[in-house]
């Protein structure tokens, strides 16, 4: 038997549960991206986190964080060059409330911070 799935946590969920360019047609099946790629992307990508800070924030191991980050980026590459639909899934995870306190490192951090998508 395989080791067991740790959660990981997230901070901010999509803000929407699908993307579709637009005038993109309807009978193109859509990508199924999960919200811990989502929240990977979102750290590295657009708040700028290295992927060990990223690993951290999401209490998951670096090497972690590089899978979930290969598949986001191929999951969202399409968007780029308007292909595909994409829509967001549930991942293993652990909702983290922004305010709360999370011990990142020697830091403590106040709740999941960081710019609002």
């Amino acid at each position: 038997m395989g080791r067991p799935v740790k959660k990981r946590r997230i901070c901010r969920m999509p803000g929407c549960r699908s993307f579709r360019p637009e005038d993109f047609p309807a009978d193109v099946p859509p990508v199924q991206m999960t919200v811990d790629e989502y929240e990977c992307i979102r750290l590295v990508d657009f708040e700028g986190m290295t992927q060990a800070e990223c690993a951290a924030q999401m209490q998951v191991a670096r090497t972690t964080v590089q899978m979930i980050y290969e598949a986001a980026r191929y999951k969202s590459a399409p968007y780029a060059f308007p292909v595909a639909i994409m829509k967001f899934a549930a991942a293993w995870m652990r909702w983290m409330p922004v305010g709360a306190a999370v011990p990142i490192g020697a830091l403590w951090m106040k709740g999941c911070g960081g710019m609002n998508l």
